[in-house]
């Protein structure tokens, strides 16, 4: 069995997150990531060290974040060279500028923050207050435009099935190796084709799978309860959290 591998420590101390209601913990996130990614570089800057602070304080090091980023090294060597060759205000397209590596690093920054906010929030955001946050601001499309009623069994297959996906194509691309006589060489196109050997039966898998999960599932739609909303003093910490973000966007904004 090829279980996924988690970067993370065995055990992690409470988080100060945990006492949040799923509903303010989800919409405070969201309105983090908004800046992160849209917002300007000392946000982007201050939003990652607030992360990395959050995972520290629960038991994360250095060497957990680390191994966190870097199954990621591939596409951030991307990104930075997409943005050293692309970045035409300051060279041609094609040509190398300074500008074009500062704009790489922030990337950076914006991914590490993304990854980290992410991990941050793992543990505090189970499949379960998931469902309950998600329900809860969903909850004014019930009925006329989006039947959160069946929101939790959704959930429930997409969070379940992508694990089991990924598992399966580990352990057929692990097959793939022994075959080989467990080399995996240099880059060449065969090792490609090895690959794409993975496709055909993950996808006969998932295939097998569909067919019985429509059966199982139609015994199990009866709907969920209404999720229980966030005190007064949660709502007015969210508002508080996206009116910080809204004036510190603003404020590093003048000074950038």
């Amino acid at each position: 069995m090829l279980s996924a591998a988690r970067p993370g420590p065995a055990s992690l101390r409470p988080s100060p997150l945990d006492h949040l209601h799923p509903a303010v913990l989800l919409g405070g996130f969201i309105a983090a990531c908004a800046v992160l990614v849209a917002g300007n570089w000392p946000m982007a800057v201050g939003l990652t060290l607030l992360a990395a602070a959050l995972l520290t304080a629960t038991g994360w090091r250095p060497i957990h974040l680390a191994q966190l980023m870097r199954p990621w090294l591939s596409v951030a060597i991307l990104v930075m060279a997409i943005h050293v060759l692309t970045t035409t205000s300051a060279a041609p397209l094609g040509h190398p500028s300074g500008e074009g590596v500062w704009r790489g690093l922030v990337a950076w920054v914006r991914l590490a923050g993304l990854f980290m906010g992410l991990a941050a929030i793992q543990g505090a955001l189970e499949i379960d207050a998931l469902i309950v946050g998600w329900s809860w601001w969903l909850r004014p499309l019930d009925g006329w435009l989006l039947p959160t009623g069946d929101l939790a069994l959704v959930l429930a297959v997409a969070l379940g099935t992508a694990p089991r996906v990924l598992d399966d194509g580990r352990r057929l691309q692990q097959v793939v190796r022994l075959r080989r006589g467990g080399r995996e060489g240099r880059f060449s196109w065969r090792r490609i084709g090895y690959r794409l050997l993975v496709v055909a039966p993950l996808l006969e898998g998932m295939a097998r799978r569909a067919e019985t999960l429509g059966l199982t599932l139609r015994s199990r739609s009866g709907g969920t309860d209404r999720p229980r909303s966030p005190g007064p003093l949660q709502m007015v910490l969210l508002l508080g959290w996206v009116a910080t973000l809204a004036v510190l966007t603003v404020l590093a904004g003048r000074v950038g």
